[in-house]
């Protein structure tokens, strides 16, 4: 776990539940906001953000009601693990699969997709499980 995630977490939380000293104004968790920059932080940054890990495993677990993926990249890159193939897609190859992998649902489907992804949801580095959860959490007050 990141030295920083151990900071925030709380810090995130008393500024979204009760007022903190010094730091949150005195006004109700509706007029509280937080913000995080992309500037390393996080741990979802790094290797790649966690909604392209999202996207990547969600193309893995939808594999086999798409049997045509194995024939067409950008879907056979992400299935073979050729990360170079899959950056050959370019951007237009990223629009493809977060597409495919987020639409076509209502609004609690997709949540119901992130909850069971986020459940089991291993850094692509690390392997480690903790800071996913740690940092989807900060969301969730």
């Amino acid at each position: 776990m990141g030295r920083s995630i151990p900071f925030l977490i709380p810090f995130t939380a008393a500024c979204a539940l009760a007022a903190l000293p010094g730091v949150a104004p005195a006004q109700g968790p509706a007029e509280r906001i937080a913000a995080f920059d992309n500037d390393g932080t996080l741990w979802s940054e790094q290797p790649i953000y966690f909604q392209l890990a999202f996207a990547l495993d969600q193309v893995k677990a939808l594999a086999p009601k798409h049997p045509e993926w194995k024939t067409t990249q950008p879907f056979k890159a992400v299935l073979e693990g050729d990360s170079m193939a899959l950056a050959g897609s370019g951007q237009n190859g990223l629009v493809e699969l977060v597409i495919a992998t987020h639409t076509g649902m209502t609004t609690d489907e997709f949540t119901n997709a992130v909850d069971d992804w986020l459940a089991t949801a291993r850094h692509p580095a690390s392997s480690d499980r903790t800071p996913i959860w740690s940092t989807s959490r900060c969301w969730s007050y």
